[in-house]
């Protein structure tokens, strides 16, 4: 089974949809026709800049940037970006806004819209490498891990570089699936 996330919208009103990604994408939040997951442009979100956050999903791994929302992002109530009022759309393009690492149950608000995240890890890399699926946490080099990968496999020949790829390009953005209640 692949490293899963699974996006769920649970309070607001699209409470219960789920987005879930199993592979390396980048997606942006927000209100505008090209975002996906995209929430209506109604006056309930408002509040929710057109393209608001940006989502870095290399399963497990999960990043989120504030895009200088005029509202704010916020991760777990700690706000991680926002632009100031008097700031113009040109200021805020040379700007860039900090990058939040995101863990399993971690929230995303933006204005009344929370997404919790759910990050699903094969047990075999929860084993290896602990927290951290790249080996750092659990003190291990590259070398080391590739190593522990290949006597996992038939033979001890498997191939460690398939599991060992955080630094992929990200594709397009593509939602494995929607999940309506």
């Amino acid at each position: 089974m692949p490293a899963r996330v699974t996006l769920t919208i649970t309070e607001g009103k699209l409470a219960g949809r789920r987005f879930v990604f199993d592979e390396r994408t980048t997606c942006i939040i927000g209100r505008a026709k090209d975002c996906e997951p995209r929430v209506p442009n109604d006056a309930d979100h408002r509040q929710i800049s057109r393209h608001h956050c940006l989502l870095d999903i290399n399963p497990p791994d999960v990043r989120v940037r504030d895009f200088g929302s005029l509202n704010g992002t916020y991760v777990n109530g700690q706000k991680i970006g926002q632009r100031q009022k008097e700031q113009s759309l040109d200021d805020v393009a040379r700007e860039r806004f900090p990058e939040v690492d995101l863990k399993d149950g971690d929230e995303i608000r933006l204005a009344c819209t929370v997404f919790r995240m759910n990050i699903e890890t094969p047990l075999v890399c929860q084993l290896l490498f602990g927290r951290d699926p790249r080996g750092a946490a659990a003190g291990r080099s590259r070398r080391q891990t590739g190593l522990a990968l290949r006597s996992l496999s038939p033979e001890g020949r498997g191939d460690s570089r398939a599991h060992l790829a955080p630094e992929d390009p990200p594709r397009s953005p593509q939602v494995l699936r929607e999940v309506r209640p």
